[in-house]
């Protein structure tokens, strides 16, 4: 599961919640910030290390006009307004 919580803390990111895994994730560049909780199988965290920059460039489904990184970061702008 992906969250973008609303009122966060910068930098813009979100959440990869699987497994018992928290991995807050920077939208623009798909880097690991934090990890908040660790879950008991370590291929998960792999997988997602290894997965989420190149998920973040393919295209949206829900509009595939745009690519995943403009999706989140769309969705971080309406979420944290200033």
């Amino acid at each position: 599961m992906l969250r973008i919580w609303s009122n966060d803390h910068n930098p813009p990111h979100f959440h990869v919640e699987c497994d018992g895994w928290d991995v807050i994730v920077g939208i623009p560049d798909g880097e690991v910030i934090k990890i908040e909780k660790r879950g008991t199988k370590k291929e998960t965290y792999n997988y997602i290390a290894r997965n989420i920059k190149a998920w973040l460039q393919q295209p949206c489904s829900a509009m595939p006009q745009i690519t995943n990184v403009e999706s989140a970061m769309l969705a971080w702008q309406q979420n944290n307004e200033e």
